[in-house]
């Protein structure tokens, strides 16, 4: 009979760990939303408010470009981000949340305290990034 208390023991902690992580990422993906909510916004009033102000110099057009083009790249980096926490919620709705997908393994609960919502343990993440890196130095000298 200990087997089935333990086991039981062992579901019941599974369970609650995962309904904490599904809350964090559930906050997470409500901040998430949030902030991209807020930037749109924001970049949207900002736009019209310039047209209806007067006529720039090219100067004044080229920083406001510039300044286009962050808000385009933030908005862009906000929605990976929800993206990777929606896919992170569907991993976790389907059981392999927690499982490298890069080696397997099962990625260490420090790592997703810290991110919650990623899909890869520190190893595979660096390999992924250090390929990133070669991938894009070889586009620049094509």
């Amino acid at each position: 009979m200990p087997n089935k208390r333990r086991t039981s023991k062992t579901a019941k902690t599974a369970s609650r760990r995962q309904e904490a992580l599904r809350n964090i990422l559930l906050k997470e993906k409500q901040e998430a939303t949030r902030n991209l909510e807020e930037q749109l916004g924001r970049q949207f009033s900002e736009e019209v408010q310039r047209r209806i102000d007067h006529v720039l110099d090219s100067g004044d057009q080229a920083m406001l470009d510039m300044a286009d083009e962050l808000d385009i790249s933030l908005l862009e980096m906000r929605n990976k981000n929800l993206q990777a926490i929606n896919d992170a919620l569907q991993r976790l709705k389907e059981g392999t949340y927690g499982v490298c997908e890069g080696c397997g393994d099962e990625i260490p609960e420090k790592r997703l305290t810290v991110m919650p919502f990623t899909p890869f343990c520190v190893a595979c993440q660096e390999k992924r990034e250090i390929l990133e890196k070669i991938e894009k130095e070889e586009e620049r000298f094509k």
